[in-house]
């Protein structure tokens, strides 16, 4: 009797270690095993020190004229932005649209006790096994089980992916503050700029959704270059870094320059309105952030200024409808249903 009781609770062990690699999920479980704390001293999340350099991949794919000319064109601007950096995530588009947006809470990545909390969080729940940065690809690809500890388990990106949309649902956030993931190498600066992700849920099924939660919307600058990820045709293609180099000859680059006008050449883009709605969190929810440590950010429930790089081709139809986001759950590093902007407050880059 005595052995087999002894098999049973191995049994049982077992089962349990297996479980954060099965896709539970916590919100099926008790909280009250979470031993999660924000006493605890973490390093803050930097790339300084990731190899290579945005330098390294500048110099490859930019002439040192061009370089200099974009950082000449670029720094008036900033300045006029009291230099804040909206250039940012230029090499998205060449167009920037620019507006107005009101948030209920937001979760700031880019405080170490947060971040490690969210580590914890996929690693318990997903199984994905993060490394303190804020990048995607070396978020989900450079810690990846090999070989995978389960064939029935969905591909890694997917349950990073899950990790994501599932905590921002289950803890109630409407944005998350993060640092940059994807890099121009002239333009971003990885260690200080701060990108925003506003949730929006459609309540109707499409492939494209125009959000209603920018208002005010403009044109406000325009220039560049068209980019494209490195791929494994590059000569310095890094599996674990998103970097975009240019997909046009750099003779084409436009001079960045501030306007209000309409774009010329646009196409239709077919997509359905979303008008979406935040919420407050519920007591439940706050209560379940305190309760994990994480840290409140005392830029949440007030409204400020954003923008964003997107696509040129379809801008003017972003101005009248509203800017576009794809219905792609498995697609962005913090949400599926949403926009992925820069906030033009002072407030968030300090």
């Amino acid at each position: 009797m005595a052995d087999r009781s002894m098999i049973l609770i191995f049994l049982l062990c077992v089962t349990c270690a297996l479980i954060p690699l099965m896709g539970g999920c916590s919100s099926s479980g008790s909280d009250s095993d979470v031993s999660y704390s924000s006493s605890e001293s973490v390093a803050s999340p930097s790339p300084s020190s990731v190899y290579p350099p945005s330098a390294q991949v500048s110099t490859y794919y930019f002439p040192p004229d061009l370089v200099s000319q974009m950082k000449n064109d670029t720094a008036p601007i900033i300045s006029s932005y009291n230099g804040m950096n909206v250039f940012s995530c230029a090499m998205y588009s060449k167009a920037f649209i620019e507006g107005t947006v009101s948030v209920k809470d937001l979760f700031d990545a880019r405080n170490a006790v947060n971040y490690q909390i969210f580590c914890k969080y996929a690693y318990d729940n997903f199984g994905v096994r993060l490394k303190p940065l804020h990048y995607r690809k070396m978020i989900f690809r450079a810690d990846q089980p090999s070989p995978s500890p389960s064939p029935s388990l969905p591909p890694y990106y997917l349950r990073y992916a899950q990790a994501a949309n599932q905590f921002i649902q289950q803890f109630e956030y409407d944005g998350i503050l993060f640092r940059p993931d994807e890099l121009h190498p002239v333009l971003t600066n990885p260690d200080t700029d701060t990108w925003l992700f506003v949730v929006d849920h459609p309540s109707n099924i499409a492939d494209i959704y125009y959000s209603t939660r920018v208002q005010n919307r403009s044109v406000t600058i325009t220039g560049g270059l068209d980019m494209r990820a490195m791929n494994s045709q590059d000569p310095l293609y890094l599996e674990d870094w998103m970097y975009y180099v240019p997909n046009e000859d750099v003779a084409n680059y436009s001079p960045y320059v501030t306007t209000g006008k309409s774009l010329c050449h646009q196409e239709k883009l077919v997509a359905q309105t979303s008008n979406y709605i935040p919420a407050d969190a519920s007591a439940a929810a706050v209560a379940r952030r305190s309760q994990y440590g994480i840290v409140p950010s005392s830029l949440s429930n007030s409204s400020f200024s954003v923008g964003g790089w997107k696509n040129q081709q379809y801008i003017n139809d972003m101005v009248t409808n509203g800017i576009s986001f794809p219905n792609n759950p498995a697609g962005g590093t913090w949400g599926g249903w949403g926009l992925y902007l820069i906030p033009l407050d002072k407030r968030f880059w300090e």
